[in-house]
């Protein structure tokens, strides 16, 4: 259960996961000038009692355990802003959360995996012609075991990309990405290794 491919490992003695949830938010629509604006807000508490934790035991292995107690509590954030062909997109989410249960080396401790902080972000003109973007990924910082003493550093990932349509051609699309502009050497929130410089074009024709 929950492995056996690559470096993660099963575990068939998982006991299922159970809690109590809820979850409140708030939506806004309008216009702010010449700018229309959309903006919501969550807020979400989690009480879970053998909560199902991919926990890392060895270098680059984890395994599925149960955890006796655990909360996460959280915000989010989301905006989406338009005027005209600009359009700004963006996704905060803070996270807090805790190991309750008996064992002392974990207790209070964050939950692995789990960083206290996500941010995406999205700058895009979309004309009908030409139409460049930028992004934006930010994680905080994590660990990957229970005790917090194997961490993960935070990144930040900038890509950029555009979409071409040829006046002469409008059924042919041509995309174009550069993935982790700045050739970051991180990891993901798993401590697995991400590519570096990636860079990726495409052509499609629609008929």
């Amino acid at each position: 259960m929950f492995g056996d491919r690559g470096g993660v490992v099963g575990n068939p003695d998982l006991d299922a996961e159970r809690g109590t949830t809820w979850e409140a938010g708030a939506e806004w629509r309008g216009d702010v000038g010449p700018v229309a604006a959309q903006l919501s807000y969550t807020y979400f508490d989690l009480h879970l009692d053998d909560l199902i934790q991919l926990v890392q035991t060895g270098q680059q292995v984890a395994v599925a355990r149960n955890i006796a107690a655990a909360t996460i509590r959280g915000h989010e954030v989301t905006a989406d802003l338009r005027h005209g062909p600009l359009h700004l997109a963006a996704n905060w989410t803070h996270l807090s959360s805790e190991d309750r249960s008996d064992d002392a080396f974990a207790r209070g401790h964050d939950l692995p995996g789990r960083p206290r902080d996500e941010l995406f972000a999205r700058l895009a003109w979309e004309g009908e012609r030409v139409a460049p973007y930028y992004e934006l990924n930010h994680v905080s910082g994590n660990h990957l075991d229970r005790a917090g003493l194997v961490e993960v550093d935070p990144r930040t990932l900038h890509d950029l990309g555009v979409r071409l349509r040829p006046s002469a051609a409008r059924d042919l699309t041509v995309t174009c990405e550069v993935a982790n502009l700045t050739n970051d050497a991180t990891a993901d929130v798993a401590g697995f290794p991400l590519p570096g410089r990636t860079l990726r074009a495409g052509v499609a024709w629609t008929f």
